[in-house]
């Protein structure tokens, strides 16, 4: 679910090792709180400064119309960073398109 179909061997046992690392009892936990989470109250706030949302093509956990939604609602100080090919492990598939946005970022916060 994390990958897109040409995710390297690699990239999908590091993710699995990572993942089955945690206890069980704090993977329950973050699944179930992640679940009931929504920040969408802190949109305003954010909105008030540069900020970047990066966002897989390809996500099937976390599908990319929700990024544009929330960088729709952030407005014109954000940036819509689209992954085209890229799955949810989009910051370990394509770290260098992500760096790159990160780097963007820090430079338009620090002339803002």
């Amino acid at each position: 679910m994390a990958f897109t179909a040409d995710a390297s061997d690699d990239d999908v046992r590091r993710l699995q090792a990572a993942t089955e690392s945690l206890p069980l009892t704090v993977s329950s936990a973050f699944s179930s709180s992640l679940l009931a989470h929504d920040e969408t109250g802190s949109l305003p706030v954010l909105a008030s400064v540069p900020t970047t949302v990066v966002t897989a093509a390809d996500d099937r956990l976390t599908p990319a119309t929700h990024g544009r939604r929330i960088a729709e609602a952030l407005g014109p100080r954000a940036r819509l960073v689209l992954v085209d090919g890229a799955g949810h492990a989009v910051n370990w598939t394509h770290h260098d398109v992500v760096d790159a946005a990160l780097l963007d970022l820090v430079d338009r916060l620090r002339y803002a």
